[in-house]
C-alpha cells in the first residue's frame, strides 16, 4: 500500500510509475510460508464466489498497466520530473529529495522478501530507500500515524469474509482518514489514507444496496474503476495456506474431504470447528 498523503506517493502518477517494479512472477516463487502462490491484479482471494466480481471491463482497463516492467517506470519518472542527478538519485521536479520509507515485518512474515526486492528495484533506477523491518507491533504504530511510503502487509480481508466488496471499499472511505502523525486506528490495512469523494458515494450507496440487487454489480465495478484509477495499494500475489492438525486428541478436522469450514487457526471462524471436534479416545 501507499502513503497517500506523504511525498512523493501522494502523486498518483508517482504510484502508478512505482507500480511497474512489482515483480510478481518473481513474488510468486519466493512467498516463504504459503503451500502455493500465484500472481494477482484482484484485491482478493482468487475464491469462486468472488469470480463474479472480477469484472472483465476492469481487467481489460487496468490489467496491461498492472505489469513488470522497470523501463516503463523509468520513463514515467523521467516524465514527471523525477530525473536523476550526477550522483544518480532522483529528486522531484522541484528538486525535493526522494527517499521512500518502505515497511515490512521480519521474516517470515508477510512481505519480507517482497519488501526487500521492491527496495532493490527502487534502488536500481535511482530512487533511495529506507528499508524498515519492524515487529508487527511496531508496524501497526508507523502504518496509523503514516510514517512510511510503501508498506508490505496482507492487502484485503473484508470480501473474504463475506464474500462481499463493500467493506473493502468501504475501508478506502474518507470517513477514516487522519492526518499525518495523527493516529488513524480505521480504514484499509495500511491506513492508505486516500480520499475520494466518488469512491465516498459509491461505498455508502452499496452499504444500502441489496447486493442480489441487479444494480450491486454496477456499483462494484465503479467503485474498482476509481480505486484502481487512484491506486492507493497494489495488489501482488494470492497466496495459498496448509493447515495441518494433530489426530492424537481430538478428530474430525477440516481436510479436503470435508472441508466444511476454512481450517485456519488464526480466523475468527476457527471456534466453529471446536463445535466439530471429537475425542480421539
Amino acid at each position: 500500500s501507499f502513503n497517500t498523503m506523504a511525498f512523493p506517493t501522494d502523486n498518483v502518477d508517482v504510484r502508478w510509475a512505482l507500480e511497474v517494479l512489482v515483480n510478481r512472477e518473481k513474488h510468486e516463487q519466493i512467498y516463504p510460508m504459503a503451500e502455493s502462490t500465484t500472481a494477482t491484479m484482484w484485491p482478493w482471494p482468487s475464491w469462486g464466489s468472488l469470480d463474479q466480481f472480477e469484472i472483465p471491463a476492469i481487467e481489460a482497463k487496468y490489467g496491461p498497466d498492472l505489469r513488470y516492467d522497470p523501463a516503463e517506470a523509468e520513463r514515467r519518472l523521467d516524465a514527471l520530473g523525477a530525473t536523476k542527478g550526477s550522483d544518480g538519485w532522483r529528486t522531484g521536479s522541484g528538486g525535493e529529495e526522494i527517499v521512500l520509507t518502505i515497511l515490512a515485518r521480519p521474516a517470515p512474515d508477510l512481505g519480507f522478501s517482497h519488501a526487500q526486492d521492491f527496495s532493490d528495484e527502487c534502488r536500481k533506477i535511482g530512487i533511495q530507500t529506507n528499508l524498515r523491518i519492524v515487529d508487527a507491533a511496531v508496524f501497526g504504530d508507523l502504518a496509523e500515524v503514516g510514517d512510511y511510503h510503501v508498506a508490505f502487509d496482507v492487502l484485503e480481508i473484508h470480501t473474504s469474509f463475506p464474500t462481499d466488496p463493500w467493506r473493502f471499499l468501504d475501508s478506502y472511505h474518507s470517513k477514516h482518514v487522519r492526518p499525518i502523525g495523527e493516529r488513524q486506528t480505521e480504514g484499509d490495512r495500511s491506513k492508505s489514507r486516500l480520499m475520494d469523494p466518488r469512491l465516498d458515494a459509491i461505498a455508502d450507496e452499496m452499504a444500502v444496496t441489496n447486493p442480489l440487487d441487479p444494480d450491486y454489480l454496477d456499483l462494484v465495478e465503479q467503485g474498482l474503476d476509481i480505486w484502481f484509477e487512484n491506486l492507493p495499494s497494489v495488489p501482488a500475489v494470492d497466496k495459498t495456506f496448509v493447515q495441518t492438525f494433530s489426530d492424537r486428541y481430538w478428530t474430525n478436522w477440516p481436510d479436503e474431504n470435508n472441508m466444511y469450514e476454512v481450517p485456519y487457526q488464526w480466523w475468527p471462524e476457527f471456534i466453529f470447528i471446536t463445535f466439530e471436534l471429537e475425542p480421539s479416545r
